[in-house]
């Protein structure tokens, strides 16, 4: 007779290698959950800047990502430039790109109704997607470049993804210094609390609106060479990082670079975590319940103003 309260010995074995091997994924998870949360949260740090300086919701920010994906293949396909190298040109481009779509088409729409500017937004992203398939088809393309192993907290990590994370870590933190510690972050600032009293007091918001562009879109830049090396490249690929940037920005709170941060962070290790301990293909759900869950109980988001 078994004692109550006591399992046989081979129940108890089988709970101790669950239990061990529950650890051994855990660690894995984890570290990739936060590699994935810096670069979501990179992504949606650019859209909730030019959010927060402008009240503009920009829809193609997808598109953006799709195509600094593309720059980072051919620039490895043409000019045999490592992914990890390409972010500093990638992020120079698109920070002139940024600035180019303000002043070609964002400029016109500023005092447009929302509607308009949404459907605007949506048409360039449109654009974007059809002009990268005519160019280069719908063919998937990946970057094969060798990855050496490095071990962290007793699990191995590739040291590029490794490296291209703590790259979206630095551009985060460049672009948090930019905003709160500089002369222009502080004109930035100025112009996102009250664009018309900042105009009175002599500040150029036509100037500050197109660097706003500029470094919101170089960021995204920064994060599509790290997701070149991790996701095949196709047109179309922008998608899913335009909704895991929207829900990381709304779940933080718009116009709030603490909030990306945090609702980035939060979507990778809900994302992870998920895949290994519930069902993989479930993990896109259990990160969009998260997100529908937290803004239930706080609709404006977790760092955002009631």
């Amino acid at each position: 007779m078994l004692r109550r309260g006591r399992l046989p010995l081979e129940a108890r074995l089988k709970a101790v290698e669950r239990s061990w091997l529950s650890m051994e994924l855990f660690a894995p998870a984890l570290m990739n959950g936060l590699l994935m949360g810096f670069m979501y949260a990179l992504i949606a740090a650019g859209l909730s800047l030019i959010y927060g300086v402008m009240g503009l919701i920009n829809f193609s920010h997808g598109a953006l990502v799709m195509l600094a994906m593309y720059v980072t293949y051919w620039l490895h396909e043409l000019l045999h430039l490592d992914p990890l190298i390409s972010i500093v040109p990638v992020a120079a481009l698109f920070f002139f790109v940024g600035m180019g779509l303000y002043r070609s088409t964002v400029r016109r729409m500023l005092d447009s109704p929302f509607l308009m500017q949404a459907v605007i937004s949506f048409g360039i992203a449109t654009f974007m997607v059809n002009l990268s398939l005519v160019l280069w088809k719908a063919d998937f393309r990946t970057i094969p470049v060798s990855d050496r192993r490095l071990e962290v907290f007793g699990t191995f990590m590739g040291m590029r993804q490794i490296a291209g994370a703590l790259a979206c870590l630095g551009a985060f933190t460049a672009l948090s210094y930019i905003v709160y510690c500089t002369s222009i972050g502080r004109k930035i600032r100025a112009v996102s609390e009250d664009r018309h009293a900042a105009l009175l007091m002599g500040i150029d918001t036509d100037a500050i609106f197109s660097f706003g562009w500029g470094i919101g879109v170089a960021a995204v830049g920064v994060a599509g060479a790290m997701a070149a090396m991790l996701y095949p490249i196709f047109p179309d690929v922008g998608t899913r990082f335009a909704l895991y940037c929207f829900a990381a920005v709304t779940l933080g709170g718009f116009g709030s670079l603490p909030g990306a941060f945090v609702g980035g962070l939060l979507l990778g290790l809900v994302e992870s975590l998920s895949g290994v301990y519930i069902f993989p293909a479930l993990k896109s759900a259990a990160a969009y319940l998260m997100f529908v869950i937290v803004l239930l109980v706080r609709p404006q988001g977790l760092f955002g103003l009631k």
